[in-house]
């Protein structure tokens, strides 16, 4: 009957154990999930917490860049800014030969957006080849061609 109960006692201690180290392995695990749900470290943002982009700060920004690209004359790369229709109606060589002024600056006074239109209107300061420093208003069109502002060049 001793050893009965020695071997009673002894399956007791061992599920007592095995209690112990699943509770304690779940607990980790618990611990371990909460850790990777956690938020992200100082400086990273989780995807879902990156603030997007409004369609005038982008339109703000690639208007600013087409017009770098014009004032310095790179003329490739400020073609590569033009709508799909302009681009249809206007070639590179055409588009170069358009530039009979040298830009100097775009400065923005507004941007407003409805549809899939925004419009950049500002002061156009230019050079022509018998004055410089030329003001004149300016209202930029841009239209969303996949998400993506691309300029509308006048005709």
């Amino acid at each position: 009957m001793l050893r009965i109960l020695k071997s009673f006692i002894q399956e007791y201690k061992e599920m007592r154990y095995l209690s112990y180290l699943l509770t304690f392995s779940l607990a980790g695990a618990l611990l371990l999930l909460a850790g990777c749900a956690s938020a992200p470290p100082a400086g990273k943002e989780s995807a879902s917490s990156a603030v997007q982009e409004t369609r005038e700060d982008m339109v703000a920004r690639r208007s600013k860049e087409f017009w770098d690209a014009r004032i310095s004359k790179d003329h490739e790369k400020a073609y590569g800014y033009l709508s799909s229709g302009s681009k249809a109606t206007l070639s590179l060589p055409g588009f170069m030969s358009k530039t009979v002024v040298q830009f100097r600056a775009l400065e923005v006074d507004n941007i407003s957006c409805e549809n899939e239109f925004c419009y950049v209107n500002g002061t156009l300061v230019y050079d022509h080849p018998k004055m410089r420093g030329i003001r004149t208003p300016s209202k930029d069109i841009w239209i969303f061609e996949e998400n993506i502002p691309m300029y509308v060049f006048p005709q």
